[in-house]
């Protein structure tokens, strides 16, 4: 067997996915459900134990995620720490508010995006994404994760959601022929539109 000299570590790769969703909004569904799974048990490490966030440089923790420690704070799947930059040093510190408590940026995706109109703001504002203190972040991820996991293709979230997420899946190397592909509601997928089994509503004209 070959292998890597002393000292070196490769770097691993994406497992292969473990999804058994083929659907557009099935697939999308689950794919948010274990994006926010993650992002909760790391802010979990982060703000109320010691084994997943990073608190600072000098106190290093593992990352599951990663399979390393790590020695300052990293970006979660739906969060993120903001950091100050001294101008005069470039050291880095996480941004906090008057209390001491750091800040965080929030966001939701969907095949890769953050969605427009989908986070509301406590004065009811939908933004992309939101600055959550780190002491809430927990409680809030786990109401995403809630009104995500109750979400069905019929409701007025899971359809917002699934035409999103039609508008994102369009095959990439089809773009200078999208006239010749529609989505098909039965499969839930873009096909040819001789292909089209039961006409869809989405993407919807914006």
């Amino acid at each position: 067997m070959l292998k890597l000299p002393e000292g070196v570590k490769n770097v691993p790769g994406r497992t292969a996915s473990k999804s058994r969703a083929t659907g557009i909004f099935d697939s999308s569904k689950e794919k948010v459900l274990d994006d926010l799974a993650v992002s909760i048990r790391e802010a979990e490490g982060r703000y109320h134990s010691d084994n997943q966030g990073a608190a600072s440089k000098d106190n290093p923790v593992e990352s599951k995620r990663f399979g390393e420690y790590k020695h300052s704070a990293y970006n979660s799947l739906n969060w993120k720490v903001q950091i100050l930059i001294d101008k005069e040093t470039s050291e880095t510190s996480p941004k906090v508010d008057a209390d001491g408590e750091e800040l965080l940026l929030v966001n939701i995706k969907c095949k890769g995006a953050r969605i427009p109109g989908l986070l509301q703001d406590s004065e009811g504002e939908t933004k992309l994404e939101l600055t959550i203190r780190g002491c809430d972040l927990v409680e809030t991820l786990k109401g995403y994760k809630e009104a995500l996991s109750a979400m069905d293709k019929d409701s007025e979230l899971g359809q917002y959601w699934h035409n999103f997420a039609v508008k994102q899946s369009f095959p990439p190397k089809e773009k200078d022929n999208r006239s010749n592909w529609a989505h098909c509601m039965e499969q839930d997928k873009w096909v040819k539109k001789g292909d089209v089994k039961q006409a869809s509503p989405y993407p919807k004209a914006s």
